[in-house]
Parts: structure tokens; sequence; C-alpha cells
């Protein structure tokens, strides 16, 4: 991996708040296999789709229904993506660009965090995500 490429991947692993993690990794015990820039973190999405559905009903107070509809628009379809792309046996696992497919073999808590920001996850889905963080 180039200097260059593998310090983009470090920055935004340490600008992701799990620094350095195996999250990151392709290989476990290779930290020259990190390849951040390639996942998209379910963590980060899900944060992304309740700040776009806060700030919709901000605008929405205001009377600036433009805006409160735009942001409204935006949260449904990332709720779509995070739904058809991420929901993978129960949990959201982080997305592989690379591969298009879920990252790893290997669960992390992030996995579940669509059931900390997203109030309208179909129960039915609750139970599995549960179970696998008794695997943790």
């Amino acid at each position: 991996m180039k200097k260059q490429v593998l310090y983009q991947n470090i920055a935004s692993a340490a600008e992701s708040g799990w620094d350095f993690t195996q999250r990151w990794l392709n290989h476990s015990d290779n930290f020259s296999s990190i390849r951040t820039v390639m996942l998209v973190p379910t963590d980060l999405n899900s944060i992304m789709y309740k700040n776009e559905i806060i700030l919709s009903k901000m605008y929405e107070s205001i009377g600036n229904m433009e805006k409160s509809q735009t942001f409204e628009f935006k949260a449904k379809d990332r709720l779509i993506s995070i739904d058809e792309m991420l929901l993978w046996n129960g949990t959201w696992p982080d997305f592989d660009l690379e591969t298009m497919s879920p990252a790893r073999n290997q669960s992390f808590i992030s996995d579940i965090s669509p059931l900390w920001f997203i109030d309208s996850i179909d129960n039915s889905l609750t139970e599995p995500a549960l179970k696998r963080v008794d695997e943790l």
C-alpha cells in the first residue's frame, strides 16, 4: 500500500472515533491492511439519518417547509440505503465498496447502531440483532 493511501486510511480511522480497531483492517493482525476509505460505516449513516430527522423537524418548527422536506427526503433515502445495503443476517455490518458485500465476518457493536438512532426499525429485526450482541 502506498504511503499516501495508508495515511488517508489512518486519518479516516482516527476521524471515525474507532481509532485502530480491527474494524478497519482487512487482516486483523496486519495494520497495513487498513482500508477505512473502502467501507460504508453503519454507525455514521445511522447518526446522519438521525441528524437529518432532527434538522427536518427544526426547519418545520420555524416554518421553513422547503428545507424541512429536503432533510426529510434525505433521511428517507438514507433509511432505504441502510436497510437495503447494510442489513445482513439480522445486523447492519459496514459495507465493503470493493467487494460489494458486508465488510467482514467479525461483529462489532456498531453493527446494531440503527437500533439506537432509527426509531422506525421493524421490531422483528430487534431480537436477531440483540442475539448477535450476545455473541460479541
